[in-house]
């Protein structure tokens, strides 16, 4: 797994599992990061994983999230 990304939600190798990477756009590095965490945490883990399907099959998904590495540009 390239440094870039954090595991969130480890339930086994990814070549043997649902692998959910997300990917923010938007978030810049430093303050923003938290922000984004968060919001992975509460959109997945909090979210659809707290669904009676996703809870009961937990165990079949790995969720990785794409770190800020450089500030956003302003389009």
């Amino acid at each position: 797994m390239p440094d870039s990304m954090t595991q969130i939600l480890s339930s086994g190798p990814t070549g043997t599992k649902v692998n959910i990477a997300v990917l923010g756009d938007g978030f810049a590095d430093g303050a923003d990061q938290t922000i984004y965490n968060n919001k992975v945490n509460d959109l997945l883990i909090n979210g659809l994983f707290k669904n009676d399907y996703y809870l009961e099959d937990i165990q079949a998904f790995n969720v990785m999230e794409e770190r800020a590495e450089e500030a956003s540009r302003q389009s």
